[in-house]
Formats: structure tokens, C-alpha cells, sequence
């Protein structure tokens, strides 16, 4: 983030803020997780100027189900973090 953002005037930011219990949370290699740059360690104090209700889907490819979520969209700007 330190190395992208900089670089554009403004940023849009797609994370996963659902479901809470598994947000920022360690995995292993391969996992998945969710995301939410505003909570620790991360804590960007940005604006969410968007978000929307993901539903469950099925990876074929990794032959398991991901949990519905809820995505936020972070406005990011060279005054960021």
C-alpha cells in the first residue's frame, strides 16, 4: 500500500469487512481471509464511500465453498494513512 497509493491522486480500495469473526485474522499459505484496512494492524483512516452484500460461492478450482460476505470501498488519497 505505502508504495502503490502514493503514486495516484485517488485510490479505490476493494476489501472484505465479513464475515467478522475471520477478519485480519493469520492463515495459513493458501487460505483466504477477509480483509478490513481500517482495523488493526492496519488502520487506514480512510472513508468507505461504497459497499455491497457478496454472496457464497464455490471454487471449483480449490473444490471448497467461501462464506457470503460484505465488501467496502475504501477511498484512499495522498493524505491516506
Amino acid at each position: 500500500m505505502f508504495e502503490v497509493v502514493p503514486r495516484f491522486r485517488f485510490a479505490l480500495i476493494t476489501n472484505s469487512v465479513e464475515p467478522k469473526e475471520t477478519v485480519n485474522r493469520e492463515v495459513v499459505m493458501g487460505e483466504w481471509r477477509p480483509l478490513d484496512l481500517q482495523l488493526a494492524p492496519y488502520g487506514y483512516d480512510v472513508p468507505a464511500v461504497f459497499s455491497f452484500d457478496v454472496p457464497a460461492a464455490w471454487s471449483w478450482w480449490k473444490l471448497r465453498k467461501y462464506p457470503a460476505g460484505h465488501e467496502a470501498v475504501l477511498s484512499f488519497s495522498h493524505c491516506g494513512k
